[in-house]
């Protein structure tokens, strides 16, 4: 029974997963809620940060950590990565609860503003109606994916806030200007190729290939390059729209070198295999290129405890 009852709840989400492929709000579903810790004793304190980050390779580990012990520095601070579990979100809020923390801010270390792992992580939060629909293909694909992933949600004993994307802070523009000028050799024939991870979902791709089309940009005029561009690599997406973006991306960096230089940077906190597939995609290519994903640099990890600091005073 309930190998059948699991069958039912996973065909009546796969049924479902046209309205996410159009953004349309999940209809209301029972929601499982966790039962959070109760606080400890001790001195309370005003503000707790919640770090939320994809994660991965075990350099991004090692970079999260750091991020993590940055905010430290500012407020009591908990990090949780991964897939928008819930199981790691619960505990990191309950890692805070037990420091007997006012309220909670969540800082979400993703480079696009809204994208399916966006949209997943505000709905385990209760801070979003939306499920995302990758997750849901996942499901039907992938056996380590639950189906209490899509049902559950956590709770916080206090108020929690979310924080605007860091993809969208002035930060994330400064250490991409640093690495392209670092690679940049004569300007006035170099074109940026800025590659993002992408989103699984035609317009929400669109609307992440638009932004970075217009940091690109910014970046050029900011630099003095001759071109900018953007692509993202969907890795989110069907085997046919991650094929296209492949050719996209190949015939952005080929027509970029055959004018002079490509200088391709990624625009992600986390690595999560994004090196290996830029590589993969632009191989027999001639271009520059910064691998490392943004998560590593000391200017996120002030910005990041600046942010905590501003946040507690206010």
């Amino acid at each position: 029974m309930r190998r059948l009852s699991i069958f039912f709840v996973v065909a009546a989400l796969a049924a479902s997963a046209s309205f996410f492929s159009s953004c349309v709000p999940f209809p209301p579903i029972p929601v499982k809620k966790a039962t959070p810790q109760p606080p400890v004793a001790g001195r309370p304190a005003p503000l707790g940060l919640l770090l939320l980050a994809r994660g991965g390779e075990p350099e991004d580990g090692r970079a999260l950590e750091a991020l993590r012990n940055a905010a430290e520095a500012a407020a009591p601070s908990a990090l949780a990565a991964g897939l928008a579990n819930p199981a790691a979100i619960q505990r990191a809020i309950d890692a805070l609860a037990a420091r007997r923390i006012r309220r909670i801010l969540a800082i979400p270390l993703f480079a696009e503003p809204q994208n399916e792992l966006v949209m997943q992580t505000r709905f385990v939060l209760g801070l979003g109606p939306t499920l995302s629909a990758d997750m849901i293909n996942a499901l039907k694909q992938y056996p380590r994916y639950r189906t209490t992933l899509f049902l559950e949600q956590a709770s916080s004993p206090v108020p929690l806030a979310w924080s605007a994307p860091v993809g969208n802070a002035p930060v994330f523009a400064g250490i991409l200007a640093k690495r392209a000028r670092r690679l940049s050799r004569t300007p006035s024939s170099e074109t940026l190729v800025l590659v993002g991870r992408g989103s699984g979902i035609d317009a929400l791709d669109a609307a992440s290939v638009d932004a970075l089309s217009r940091l690109a940009a910014a970046l050029r005029a900011r630099l003095g390059l001759a071109r900018a561009s953007a692509a993202t690599l969907r890795t989110d997406a069907t085997p046919q729209a991650r094929s296209r973006a492949v050719a996209a991306l190949r015939e952005i960096v080929d027509r970029a070198a055959a004018h002079g230089r490509a200088i391709v940077l990624l625009d992600s906190v986390c690595d999560d295999g994004m090196e290996a597939r830029v590589r993969s995609s632009l191989r027999g290519l001639r271009y520059a290129f910064d691998p490392r994903p943004l998560g590593s640099e000391s200017a996120l990890r002030r910005w990041i405890a600046g942010l905590g600091r501003r946040a507690a005073d206010g």
